[in-house]
């Protein structure tokens, strides 16, 4: 949407076309708002800084969300042996309660 809108060369800055982009999707994803928050910060930089530091807010927003998907990775991880733990043990208290 965003390259869409950019080619249609509107009056719109385009931090405002980014946001536009970005508040389009925001019932189609799970992200939260600080996700959201981190997309909407890249796009006040698009236009608005020379190409390397473009590139760099760029690549400062690709390290937040791989930081994030680690993160997220981490807490699944420890989430599902949890579940996985409470699963047997919820078995087993069924199995001494029928006995």
């Amino acid at each position: 949407r965003f390259s869409e809108a950019l080619g249609e060369k509107s009056e719109t800055s385009a931090d405002g076309l980014w946001k536009q982009a970005v508040d389009a999707f925001k019932d189609q994803t799970q992200l939260a708002e600080e996700d959201f928050a981190a997309l909407e910060s890249l796009g006040k930089t698009l236009g608005y800084l020379d190409k390397q530091m473009q590139i760099n807010a760029i690549q400062l927003t690709l390290r937040y969300i791989d930081t994030k998907v680690s993160d997220l990775q981490t807490h699944c991880d420890k989430n599902k042996k949890m579940y996985r733990h409470l699963g047997v043990l919820g078995g087993l208290l069924l199995a001494v309660i029928l006995w």
